[in-house]
């Protein structure tokens, strides 16, 4: 992948479908297959929902920066997420947690408005930085760098 990424073939953001076979070089043998995306990962934690999202992020510390924050279309990041901040919340195509499960207000909330969270990601709020733009991918729980094709 490196190599390909050197010489130009792919960049950040493909979807590359590595092939092989046994035996090697014979045609019809291919018996394995991977779907790999180029992308820089800066975060995994458990995805909820089976969506993914493209925007900048909005560092939000608090339900107060929450709401002062968040603009149409942001990825909110996190600690966790309570009431106070469903109308923030509302106007978010995704969700970035540091706490909760599956169980969580924002996985709960998430799956109620259909949109991608991520939750139990360690750091998060350390890690992204304010309108940095991002991939959320709840269907692999992955936080890429800017834009990546994911199925």
């Amino acid at each position: 992948m490196q190599e390909s990424l050197k010489s130009g073939l792919i960049k950040h953001g493909d979807i590359v479908v590595i092939t092989a076979g046994v035996p090697v070089g014979e045609a019809g043998t291919t018996n394995m297959m991977k779907i790999h995306v180029v992308g820089d990962i800066l975060l995994k934690g458990q995805g909820v929902g089976r969506k993914t999202a493209f925007g900048k992020a909005v560092i939000a510390r608090n339900s107060q920066e929450a709401l002062e924050k968040v603009k149409e279309r942001s990825i909110l990041v996190t600690y966790s997420t309570d009431r106070e901040m469903m109308p923030a919340i509302e106007k978010c195509i995704a969700i970035v947690t540091e706490e909760g499960g599956i169980t969580s207000h924002a996985a709960v909330v998430g799956l109620s408005l259909g949109i991608p969270v991520i939750v139990g990601a360690e750091k998060a709020v350390e890690v992204l930085k304010d309108g940095q733009e991002i991939t959320v991918d709840a269907v692999s729980g992955i936080v890429y760098k800017g834009h990546a094709s994911v199925l």
